[in-house]
Parts: C-alpha cells; sequence; structure tokens
C-alpha cells in the first residue's frame, strides 16, 4: 500500500489540533480506537477519497495519508506521477496544514 509517512514527536495530545483541522478540512472521523483515528473525505477533482490515518503512543506521533480511488487503489499523496495529480496536490496542502499546526512539515 502506497501511503505517505510522517512520524514526529508530539505532547501531550495531538487530538486536539487533529480535531481542529479536520473540522476546517471537511474531513469525517471513519473510524477510531484508543491510539488512532482514521479521517476521510470526498477529494473535491474526482470520485475518490483522501485518507488520512493518524496515531499516538505517549509523545511518538505518525501520520499516514493517500488518496485511494477505484482505479489504483491507492497512491501516496507526495508521488511524483502525473496520476491524479489535482486531487493529491489537495490533499498534500491539507496534510501541509496539519503538519503546520502541529510544528513540522513534510518536505
Amino acid at each position: 500500500m502506497a501511503k505517505t509517512t510522517v512520524n514526529l514527536i508530539f505532547a501531550p495530545s495531538v487530538w486536539p489540533v487533529v480535531e481542529q483541522w479536520a473540522v476546517e478540512n471537511n474531513y469525517a472521523l471513519e473510524t477510531q480506537a484508543e491510539s488512532i483515528r482514521l479521517y476521510l473525505r470526498n477529494s473535491k477533482e474526482a470520485s475518490a477519497k483522501i485518507c488520512v490515518a493518524i496515531s499516538q503512543v505517549d509523545k511518538d506521533v505518525q501520520i499516514q495519508a493517500w488518496f485511494s480511488d477505484f482505479v489504483r487503489k491507492e497512491l501516496e499523496i507526495d508521488s511524483p506521477s502525473l496520476y491524479a495529480k489535482l486531487p493529491r496536490k489537495e490533499a498534500l496542502s491539507e496534510i501541509q496544514k496539519l503538519l503546520a499546526a502541529l510544528g513540522t512539515c513534510l518536505l
């Protein structure tokens, strides 16, 4: 599975920042467990979903983001491929906003 992955340290809890970001960017909470959540949003440019999985164990946070469609199944949002370029650019911009709110960036 092709996913863009970022690992970072964040304390005390990442969830208030993530929840605010999800509201601002129209992501819906799909599933939730003790230390992991999956957020989904339909892409504006294609009939596909932008998926973001976030986990936090103590101070260790992992964010995984990918674009999911019916043709290629999953594609990382920072792929150099021209396939689904606009939806992936859209998703990358939204993930950059989340990372900025957490005090880091993707590149």
